[in-house]
């Protein structure tokens, strides 16, 4: 496969669509986890406060990982989103942990990458596989 096979464009608009999950997995994360700790009170600032450090670590991390270069690798997509959920993820939870003046639990950021991990690589994945037209088994 060449390069430029490799590196096909997809459009803005499916950048956009990607951009779009991303964010949604990570807030359904949050809301998630509300949910689990029946916090209602303020939920939308709540919200705001909780979701913006891992949202910020995924894309600062993003920047350096390609997580949004176009490519028609499935292997080499996911590897960039691996990439990217380890590192935003734990850049986030370390954003989170100074801004909010938490402390660090270690189950916490277990939990917070395994669940992130199903919902981003998962979203990710299906993602991939409908742009490029393609089924699992191909």
């Amino acid at each position: 496969m060449s390069v430029a096979e490799r590196e096909r464009p997809l459009g803005r608009g499916t950048t956009y669509l990607l951009v779009a999950g991303d964010v949604l997995a990570i807030v359904l994360f949050v809301v998630l986890g509300f949910r689990s700790h029946h916090i209602q009170v303020h939920y939308l600032a709540n919200l705001i406060r909780v979701a913006t450090p891992l949202l910020a670590g995924w894309f600062i991390v993003s920047m350096f990982t390609g997580a949004y270069r176009p490519t028609a690798v499935l292997g080499e997509f996911m590897k960039r989103s691996a990439l990217t959920w380890i590192g935003g993820i734990l850049l986030g939870l370390l954003i989170r942990g100074l801004v909010l003046r938490e402390g660090f639990i270690f189950t916490f950021m277990l939990v917070t990458l395994a669940v992130t991990g199903v919902l981003l690589l998962g979203w990710r994945l299906v993602y991939f596989l409908i742009i490029s037209g393609r089924s699992p088994s191909r």
